[in-house]
C-alpha cells in the first residue's frame, strides 16, 4: 500500500502469515451439514512497514528509524530539542532554524530542505503514530 501525507510517501507491504493456531473446517458438505473435518491452519494478513521517501527522497528504510522519526517531530513539538544541536540520520539531518522569527525544524534532505512548524510536526507525529499502530513488527 502506498499513502501519500504532506508529500511524505509511506510505502507499506501486506504479507499472509500463518499464526500458529489451526481451526477445524468441514472438508465437505452432504445434505446441506458440513461433513469430513480437518485441521486448517489459521493465517492473516498484516502490514509491514517498507520505506518513506519525500520527494522521491529516501527518508527512512526501516520500522526503528520511523519510530525515531516519530520521537523527532514529538520532541520538536513540545520544545525538547535542542537548538545548538544538528541531528544526524542515515538518510537526513534536523535542525531547528529562526525562519521569519518563527523556529521550524528543518530537514536537509539530499537537495531538498523541508521546514516544518510546530504545528506541522504535531499534525504529522499524530498521523505517522496511526499508521505505525497499524504495522507489525516480524
Amino acid at each position: 500500500m502506498i499513502l501519500t501525507i504532506n508529500n511524505f510517501t509511506i510505502v507499506t507491504k501486506s504479507i499472509l502469515i500463518s499464526t500458529g493456531e489451526e481451526m477445524i473446517v468441514p472438508q465437505s458438505i452432504k445434505n446441506g451439514k458440513p461433513t469430513d473435518f480437518h485441521l486448517k491452519d489459521k493465517k492473516r494478513m498484516i502490514k509491514i512497514f517498507e520505506d518513506i521517501s519525500y520527494n522521491s527522497y529516501m527518508v527512512i528504510d526501516n520500522l526503528f528509524d520511523f519510530i525515531e522519526f516519530i520521537e523527532l517531530l514529538k520532541a520538536f513539538s513540545s520544545n525538547k530539542l535542542n537548538t545548538e544541536r544538528t541531528y544526524k540520520f542515515k538518510y537526513y539531518e534536523a535542525k531547528i532554524v529562526n525562519k521569519n522569527k518563527i523556529f521550524n525544524l528543518c530537514l536537509y534532505l539530499q537537495k531538498d530542505k523541508i521546514f516544518l512548524d510546530k504545528f506541522e510536526t504535531s499534525s504529522l507525529a499524530a498521523k505517522f503514530s496511526k499508521i505505525l499502530q497499524k504495522i507489525e513488527i516480524i
